[in-house]
Order: C-alpha cells, then structure tokens, then sequence
C-alpha cells in the first residue's frame, strides 16, 4: 500500500512541476511575442 501512494505522489509532483514549466514557457512565448510586435509596429513607422 505504501509503495502505491508514493508512486501517486511522485506522479502528482511530477504533473505539477510540468504544469509550472508549461506555464513558465507559456508565459515566455507570450512576451516574446509582444516584443516581435512591438517591434514590428516600431519598424513599420
């Protein structure tokens, strides 16, 4: 019984930590692509 909780807490652990990256890199895409279109709107004028 132990063993199978420890197995569902390292998985829980695990999906949180992707969840967190995903979200770092969701986040970094997202400025990345405010800066491409600011700069874009810059170079235009």
């Amino acid at each position: 019984m132990m063993k199978i909780q420890y197995n569902v807490d390292q998985t829980h652990q695990n999906f949180l930590v992707s969840m967190k990256v995903d979200i770092r890199n969701q986040n970094f895409e997202n400025i990345r692509i405010k800066n491409t279109s600011l700069l874009g709107a810059n170079f235009v004028r």
